[in-house]
């Protein structure tokens, strides 16, 4: 016994050693200098994927000098959060409206901020992360996401409906809509001279991209919402991005309750939306719904000819005559050009499924619709179709997982 002490007090030292030599590896910066700031951010990060890609995790470092790093070259808006093991995330603080917007309501708290991924999430032992010029996470399903996001600690979330609504409307209200790697089946640069790292390319033998994500934040600032390096980047392709707090039953359209789905324990609190707006129980009399203008009397595959969603009280055609949780016909249109037929309530405006009245300068942004079994709500398209900030698809299952689908990380300082 007398020389197991020695011997584990070692082990410990050497741990402590590795450490500090990794938490040193980076030479820190000039902070008066946002290059230097820039590199050092960059270095650290590296560090930090290698740190996390093992399975025996280390200690995290101190990440201080990380943080300051980052206010310094982002602006004060973009900060790290640690989570539970004390690995950074870079989140964007995102300031409540002059109204009160849902996003910023949680058990009826309103609070001043909410703190969004700055990058689309990767997934290390079981915790998602905001990280640069890494390849993100897919084939994860909604379960999966909410799992991945929560294990980080008390207010961090997988980001919800409310919120990417929120960015959109901020979008909109400051007239600039982010572009994205998006498109590439149509064009090899659907904008023009914009491109970031490419992770992973397949094509098929006469040369069509099948499949093209590129890096977290590698592309240009103008693949920032807000036009700046100090925005939430890829708002707008490179894969989709699971949103929670709504979804879709057998075409009514439900949701959890202002920003609750933060929440574990309001995951089950869908409510239908009636014609005034209110908040019901589900199958209710005169709840919204996702119609179609012609029905499916059989398995149409892919995209139904001629077919378009609208809003509505009823669901007259459905796009397959059962309801089932499988993947047949479905209808699409420009979100703008969704009808209704009647006035819809200003929750499905917020909830970003009612398109604003005025559509002046609005994006051509596709949203995609299967109108039977249950569907959880995907947001910004992916690298082969356009669907952008307003864009959204109802059209996978609940536990769909595929190369093009993803998440991103939210954070409430929760009282």
């Amino acid at each position: 016994m007398k020389f197991e002490l020695p011997i584990l007090a070692l082990g410990i030292l050497i741990s402590i050693s590795q450490i500090s030599q990794i938490s040193q590896a980076a030479t820190p910066p000039d902070l008066n200098d946002r290059i230097d700031c820039k590199r050092y951010i960059d270095e650290t990060f590296a560090e930090t994927v290698e740190m996390l890609s093992r399975e025996d995790l280390p200690p995290a470092p101190n990440y201080d000098l990380l943080s300051k790093a980052v206010e310094k070259y982002y602006g004060d808006s973009n900060k790290i959060i640690l989570d539970d093991l004390g690995y950074p995330s870079i989140m964007v603080r995102f300031d409540s409206f002059k109204d009160q917007h849902p996003m910023f309501k949680v058990d009826e708290n309103f609070y001043p901020c909410v703190y969004i991924g700055k990058y689309e999430s990767i997934v290390f032992h079981d915790r998602a992360y905001s990280i640069p010029d890494v390849d993100p996470t897919t084939q994860v399903d909604i379960d999966d996401a909410r799992k991945f996001s929560i294990n980080k600690g008390i207010g961090w979330h997988l980001m919800t409906n409310v919120e990417y609504a929120g960015l959109a409307r901020y979008c909109r209200e400051h007239d600039f809509y982010p572009h994205g790697n998006t498109n590439t089946n149509q064009s090899e640069e659907f904008y023009p001279g914009e491109s970031g790292r490419i992770t992973i390319e397949e094509r098929s033998d006469d040369g069509k991209i099948l499949t093209r994500r590129m890096a977290t934040g590698s592309g240009p600032k103008t693949w920032a919402h807000n036009g700046e390096e100090s925005g939430i980047y890829d708002l707008n392709g490179n894969i989709w991005e699971i949103a929670d707090g709504v979804r879709l039953v057998n075409g009514e359209i439900q949701v959890i309750a202002d920003n609750n789905a933060v929440l574990p324990e309001h995951w089950n609190d869908w409510k239908a939306v009636n014609k005034r707006g209110k908040l019901v129980n589900p199958g209710s009399k005169n709840t919204w719904k996702l119609d179609c203008n012609i029905s499916a009397d059989q398995a149409v595959f892919h995209e139904i000819p001629d077919a378009y969603p609208f809003l509505s009280l009823t669901r007259e055609h459905m796009m397959y005559p059962e309801d089932v949780d499988e993947d047949f016909g479905f209808a699409g249109c420009e979100f703008k050009n969704i009808k209704s037929t009647h006035k819809t309530p200003l929750i499905l405006e917020l909830h970003l499924i009612a398109s604003p009245k005025n559509v002046e300068n609005f994006p051509d942004d596709g949203f995609w619709v299967r109108n039977y079994g249950t569907r959880r709500l995907m947001r910004g398209g992916m690298w082969a179709r356009s669907a952008g900030m307003f864009g959204g698809t109802f059209a996978g299952t609940w536990n769909d997982k595929s190369p093009g689908m993803g998440f991103r990380i939210s954070y409430i300082e929760l009282e």
